[in-house]
């Protein structure tokens, strides 16, 4: 990315943007193992009844 002597504020920004997108990425990414884990028993489960 080009640095064009944005204002510090907006570096800030910026730099707090991309740091919250890896988290919100790695919060999504255990979501789905969380969520593929989930169905995989409410499949044992269901199989079993």
């Amino acid at each position: 990315m080009e640095n064009v002597n944005m204002p510090p504020d907006d570096e800030r920004s910026l730099k707090e943007a991309t740091q919250l997108m890896q988290v919100l990425k790695e919060m999504k990414e255990g979501l789905d193992k969380v969520k593929s884990k989930v169905k995989d028993l409410n499949s044992k489960g269901q199989r079993n009844s």
